[in-house]
């Protein structure tokens, strides 16, 4: 079975290919309903094949450190990926206790759904970030023709 850190290669030139914001759309919206889907099965095979499938859905951290300092100017590149992606992983830190927690209130397969519901939030969010790629290779272009 294919370790998380080797889908990430894969995620990233495939991003290359269809764009980082379409790769991004995919994985946190195919992520999201795939959380629900495995929440509601009990069967061990599940439990085995599902973590294989949800590999291939969370492998956002490759993504994330390629295009989110794409979104800044050069000069904020720095502060604005450092702060942006810290903030994020100071939030993802209480996932755990907040899933913990509502469990407890609402029940363990009910706050996996509410997690779910936050990734897929977070995927259709990325509608409104723009794509990089594209500048990217219009900008290459560009210094191709003025260099030749």
């Amino acid at each position: 079975m294919a370790k998380k850190y080797d889908l990430i290669h894969v995620v990233g030139a495939l991003s290359d290919k269809i764009g980082r914001k379409r790769m991004m759309n995919i994985i946190m919206i195919c992520g999201g309903i795939w959380i629900m889907i495995y929440v509601r099965f009990q069967d061990m095979t599940m439990l085995y094949v599902g973590m294989a499938i949800a590999l291939c859905f969370f492998t956002y951290p490759g993504l994330i450190t390629t295009w989110f300092p794409e979104l800044y100017p050069a000069k904020l590149r720095g502060f604005g990926f450092g702060f942006t992606f810290n903030l994020a992983r100071g939030l993802t830190a209480l996932a755990p206790v907040t899933i913990g927690a509502l469990g407890g209130q609402i029940g363990l397969m009910s706050a996996m759904v509410v997690a779910a519901s936050v990734y897929l939030a977070g995927g259709l969010l990325t509608f409104l970030l723009p794509e990089t790629v594209i500048k990217k290779s219009k900008e290459q272009k560009e210094q191709v023709e003025v260099s030749v």
